[in-house]
């Protein structure tokens, strides 16, 4: 099978026949169980990649505009930062798919298919010379599939495009936090873009178990487990903005420490226990919130 400069190719088929299987062979993300990948060029092309929706972790406080800005991240240093030219492209992309007015959407506010729009303008925002897209007309109505099959069937800068219609289809950062990021939300798209997703994956992991190593025989084990799950979610519950999240998660955690520590040092009360009692002070605005969003 080979794909062309400026041409589409739509793979169809039942459940389990291993459409999927093929199109994550194509950037490499499945090996092969026999013969080979022949690249032109004699290296990896530039990839836009549409994963499944329900392969993504939607528990990060994201944005529309931070979902497309990861688009960038292959063209960007691990060091560097996205620069004004970079998000304008990742604009342009939001506009050519018509969703530009959602730049500053909340992702867990959109539709299944404005956030499959949302990939797609990703895809678009990686300037690829190769589409790969997995369903890429998931959850939407008809009309919006056909806009997006006609744009796909547009060579987009010259991008052959490779596709996987619907079972049965109706018709024919931030420094190098960027990449800790895209390989927390999607790490597959993280490694068609080329980020080395097992050695930021690594380095989470070796950070987290080292922070919680030290941090239970410093503190016990009650206030490690509640730290790391109390001032992440009172931010949640405040701030949809991913850096608000971030920057009240930790004002949180560290004003519950240094108050948890002065009432156990003045009241005469376990040092733990009162820190995790400061911090769950920090949940009832979060709380009160929600009750007022319900009631709306």
């Amino acid at each position: 099978m080979s794909v062309q400069a400026g041409t589409t190719l739509g793979v169809l088929g039942p459940n389990g026949a291993g459409k999927t299987t093929l199109l994550k062979s194509m950037p490499g993300l499945l090996p092969l169980l026999g013969g080979g990948r022949v690249l032109p060029q004699g290296r990896q092309p530039r990839i836009g990649y549409v994963p499944q929706r329900d392969r993504l972790d939607m528990s990060w406080p994201l944005t529309v505009l931070d979902v497309v800005m990861m688009g960038r991240t292959g063209l960007l240093g691990p060091l560097e930062r996205p620069r004004p030219k970079d998000r304008d492209r990742c604009l342009a992309a939001l506009g050519e798919i018509g969703i530009g007015s959602l730049a500053s959407r909340p992702l867990h506010a959109l539709s299944g298919g404005q956030h499959q729009k949302v990939l797609i303008a990703r895809a678009i925002a990686a300037d690829p010379e190769l589409v790969v897209l997995d369903e890429p007309t998931s959850a939407m109505d008809p009309a919006a599939e056909r806009v997006i099959l006609e744009l796909v069937e547009r060579p987009h800068r010259g991008a052959p495009s490779l596709g996987r219609a619907r079972h049965a289809p109706a018709h024919g950062g931030r420094g190098f936090f960027k990449e800790l990021l895209f390989v927390s939300y999607d790490p597959e798209t993280a490694t068609v873009l080329g980020v080395g997703v097992f050695r930021y994956e690594l380095l989470l992991n070796v950070t987290r178990a080292l922070v919680i190593s030290v941090a239970t025989r410093a503190v016990g084990a009650l206030p490690v487990f509640a730290f790391t799950v109390i001032p992440a979610a009172a931010a949640l519950m405040i701030t949809e903005r991913l850096g608000r999240t971030i920057a009240l998660a930790l004002a949180f955690g560290i004003t519950a420490a240094a108050v948890g520590y002065y009432v156990s040092w003045v009241e005469e009360l376990p040092t733990g226990a009162s820190m995790v009692l400061v911090a769950s002070v920090f949940l009832v605005p979060g709380l009160a919130r929600l009750v007022r969003r319900k009631s709306v």
